[in-house]
This record gives C-alpha cells, structure tokens and sequence, in this order.
C-alpha cells in the first residue's frame, strides 16, 4: 500500500518534470 502511494506521487512529480 504503501509502495502504491509513492509511485503515484512520483508519476505526479513526473508529470510536472516534463
């Protein structure tokens, strides 16, 4: 569960970079 909700908020930060 965890693991989850950091690999949404790096795909946020992701999003955000490009």
């Amino acid at each position: 569960m965890r693991f989850a909700i950091i690999m949404n908020i790096r795909d946020l930060y992701y999003m955000e970079y490009i």
